[in-house]
């Protein structure tokens, strides 16, 4: 497996102190969201080449690689998965900015979680609005293989705000109904915690091993890594046994305090327990 860490741990102004550090921990992965990737820029989906130019020699002078991409909906307006209009057709433009850019890096995940995005109306069912989401995932899955890209559909428990695959075995059945070789599965560890899904962690990654594009390694509301080791440890094993090639990243908001010392301790905890 191959070890990274999102972007969302730290303000643009601290990258380089942080890329320092990921060099010395031997990290070579990069997760980025956009906006504080390209921070600056007039649309962080549409960098122009100024900006692309700076970020990437920024990150090739630590040996760092862009590797999955996230938060790509975040400062885009009214983008709805299940709006109409004006909202629906944002939703659809950001996406698939989205799937160019990240083909245009040659990454090759893109995380999609905005619980906030994908709310169901309350007079739509939930068989009418899997239709809908189906049927945009295909279109996007098919944009994503021409790109190189796999979108990694997350589940996002309730407590995040949405109300659509909130549950991880609903979100498994609805990737798996997509059918699409580009639409994958990020698995969340902090959502198998809030679900209270820890003792599944191994029966459903050796069921599940072949939708899984990306891992994160999380705590509930993206606190610092890992509020429990245990969950950590059977997390590693079972990807391990199941022989996953792909990449594990760590994801946490920037702490408060003492930001880079959490960031360390966290690349610490995970790669002892990757060692092991």
């Amino acid at each position: 497996m191959k070890y990274a860490i999102s972007n969302i741990a730290w303000s643009p102004c601290e990258r380089l102190e942080v890329y320092g550090l990921l060099a010395r921990l031997g990290i070579c992965g990069l997760e980025i969201a956009p906006s504080l990737f390209f921070q600056g820029a007039d649309d962080p989906l549409m960098p122009d080449k100024e900006h692309m130019a700076n970020a990437l020699h920024d990150i090739d002078d630590y040996g760092l690689t862009p590797v999955s991409m996230q938060s790509t909906l975040f400062g885009m307006g009214k983008a709805e998965l299940f709006g109409t209009g004006m909202s629906a057709e944002t939703f659809g433009m950001a996406m698939r900015k989205s799937i160019l850019l990240a083909g245009e890096l040659e990454l090759g995940n893109i995380v999609f979680g905005a619980p906030k995005n994908r709310i169901r109306p309350v007079e739509m069912s939930l068989e009418a609005a899997t239709g809908v989401a189906i049927a945009k995932f295909k279109e996007f899955g098919e944009l994503a293989r021409e790109q190189g890209v796999i979108l990694g559909v997350e589940c996002n428990p309730a407590a995040y705000g949405g109300n659509f695959l909130t549950l991880y075995d609903e979100t498994v059945a609805f990737v798996r109904q997509v059918n699409h070789s580009n639409i994958g599965l990020t698995f969340d560890l902090g959502s198998m915690h809030m679900l209270g899904d820890e003792e599944r962690i191994p029966d459903v990654i050796a069921r599940d091993v072949d939708l899984i594009s990306h891992v994160h390694v999380s705590s509930p509301f993206l606190a610092p890594v890992p509020s429990d080791m245990v969950a950590l440890n059977t997390l590693i094993t079972s990807l391990k046994q199941c022989g996953y090639e792909g990449w594990v990243s760590v994801e946490m908001k920037r702490p408060n305090q003492n930001g880079l010392e959490e960031i360390e301790n966290s690349l610490r905890h995970l790669l002892d327990v990757a060692r092991t």
